[in-house]
């Protein structure tokens, strides 16, 4: 059984490169018209431009626009398509890996392990992310970065003193990411909200003042970040309108709010619909919100054990959150900007299939 794991392990890795690498290759000279934007911000700024100025062409944050202007420039300011999209083949590609570090800490079960695994690394929006020039892929790969250090940290740390030298490698790294990613910030603060919690909980004055300090350095770059790019954001018009318009509370139906993010995660496995208008059908939102609702609780139920394992959390609350924030109409639960969320829907409904049983056949039919 072992070996099998093993085989199916390596199989779907190699499939996953494959399939992006060919992707990559396939719309190597296909720009969207979105990225064109972007590129043409590139050209016309400079460094400075970059990090303090907004536009609607370019609207991420300033490290990824810097990112593709060092590209840019040692291009010697030649246009070649196809480097502005080797970052994200790089960070789709490592996304994978790390991907399977996360759910080793969250499941036992190799079927469990391999069976989500398949999900997200032939998951063809994520394929795709991973040949645009837009930061997407990028926001995957550092929301599972926060989650997969987090979960280690709660796991490992429950008693045992973080060193200075982790928490100076972690507080920089955020610090610096903070200007590549929101999706990375909204993560970060959630994680770190659960960390701090449960080293209270476990009287661990040590990791406590290490949270404490984290949080400081983190907040001044975020004050910073806010002040010179992100106010600007809010203060744009034409995003602020799709924003609020796109947010949670606006949907007419309630279940379409889940729509995109549930055909992002789940049927976008087997094909890949344009048309962002797509609607699956009621009822299939409403089963799924169902087995959503029984993940979630099967996430909660380890805190109340006597190991009290908060690794669930983790997973769990940076859904609720966005949710809140669209509901608040400051960010969009639709299409794009959820895209980093495809990883943890992944996870938490492969949680209702978290059982005990030793019957393997059982657990295959369940998967499948």
């Amino acid at each position: 059984m072992k070996k099998i794991f093993y085989f199916v392990f390596y199989l779907i890795i190699f499939l996953a490169i494959i399939t992006r690498i060919s992707t990559f290759y396939s719309t190597a000279y296909y720009i969207p018209i979105d990225d064109c934007h972007s590129l043409n911000f590139i050209d016309d700024s400079s460094f400075k431009d970059l990090f303090f100025t907004f536009t609607q062409g370019a609207n991420f944050l300033p490290l990824y626009r810097i990112i593709l202007k060092l590209i840019y420039s040692f291009n010697n300011y030649n246009w070649n398509f196809i480097l502005f999209k080797i970052p994200s083949l790089i960070f789709g590609i490592s996304s994978i890996f790390v991907f399977y570090q996360l759910i080793n800490k969250l499941f036992k079960d190799k079927i469990l392990i391999t069976s989500s695994l398949l999900l997200f690394a032939l998951n063809y929006n994520l394929i795709w992310n991973s040949t645009r020039i837009k930061p997407y892929a990028l926001d995957i790969l550092l929301t599972l970065i926060v989650l997969n250090t987090a979960i280690g940290l709660c796991q490992k740390y429950n008693k045992d003193s973080i060193s200075l030298k982790r928490t100076i490698i972690y507080t920089l790294s955020s610090c610096i990411c903070i200007f590549a990613s929101i999706p990375f910030i909204m993560v970060t603060e959630i994680s770190w909200l659960i960390l701090f919690v449960y080293f209270i909980i476990n009287k661990n004055i040590s990791n406590i003042k290490k949270c404490i300090i984290f949080q400081l350095f983190f907040s001044i770059c975020l004050i910073f970040e806010y002040m010179t790019y992100i106010y600007q954001m809010k203060q744009d018009n034409q995003l602020k309108s799709q924003w609020i318009n796109q947010g949670f509370y606006y949907t007419p139906d309630s279940f379409n709010a889940f729509n995109a993010l549930i055909h992002f995660s789940f049927f976008d496995f087997f094909w890949f619909d344009n048309d962002l208008t797509f609607k699956l059908p009621d009822i299939v939102i409403f089963c799924y919100i169902i087995l959503f609702l029984i993940g979630t609780y099967k996430c909660i139920k380890p805190i109340f054990t006597k190991e009290h394992d908060f690794s669930g959390l983790f997973i769990i609350l940076p859904v609720y959150f966005t949710v809140l924030l669209s509901f608040a109409g400051l960010y969009p639960f639709c299409n794009r900007p959820i895209i980093f969320l495809i990883p943890i829907f992944i996870i938490i409904t492969f949680k209702f299939f978290n059982y005990n049983s030793n019957n393997k056949y059982f657990k295959i039919v369940a998967n499948i």
